[in-house]
């Protein structure tokens, strides 16, 4: 009895520590080291792997005028539509603050600027209301990056790089106005979805 309590315990903890207690989706420290498995996997495959960075406009103005709260309840809302609203073998995660990431196995980099571009369309239409009666728009911006299978580099390398360049896409998506995908392609070109 008191082994399965310490086994439970253990289970117990290491869930908290890969898990974000607001949104219940994983945190970062799991997503990174589920990210490596899968590089290495796409490169025994010859695969694809795609990732994305999503960021909640605007979150600061959400907190300043209806509270922390609200704000707690916008990121709960973004993350259940994330969730609902990507493959089931997507891996999902808060990656800090507002921040998500989406990692998408086998998918190209045309799919994963599809898929964000659904997402963003989604999130929109989310009623979300921080206070009665009245309704508060919700937006996103979202960047897109993808490996092959042909990709060089260690598991940690490519895995920081294909973060690193969706969150570049992420960031010239605000900078171009928001509410919008861009896409990093391989050879760092910037392509804007939506």
């Amino acid at each position: 009895l008191y082994q399965d309590r310490l086994r439970a315990d253990l289970a117990y903890s290491i869930s908290l520590a890969l898990t974000d207690p607001l949104t219940g989706l994983h945190n970062q420290r799991y997503l990174r080291g589920h990210l490596r498995s899968l590089i290495a996997s796409v490169r025994a495959s010859g695969g694809s792997l795609a990732a994305m960075m999503l960021d909640l406009d605007h979150f600061k103005a959400i907190n300043d005028l209806y509270g922390h709260p609200a704000g707690d309840a916008a990121l709960r809302a973004v993350a259940g539509c994330i969730r609902a609203h990507v493959r089931l073998f997507d891996t999902v995660a808060r990656y800090g603050g507002e921040e998500f990431a989406v990692v998408m196995p086998g998918a190209t980099l045309a799919d994963a600027v599809a898929a964000a571009e659904r997402l963003r369309r989604e999130i929109a239409t989310l009623a979300y209301q921080p206070v009665s009666a009245e309704r508060h728009p919700l937006t996103i911006s979202i960047g897109v990056a993808a490996l092959s299978g042909e990709s060089s580099g260690g598991d940690e390398e490519l895995a920081d790089g294909l973060m690193r360049h969706a969150d570049l896409a992420l960031y010239e998506a605000k900078r171009q106005g928001r509410n919008r995908v861009i896409a990093l392609e391989a050879d760092g070109e910037m392509v804007s979805a939506g």
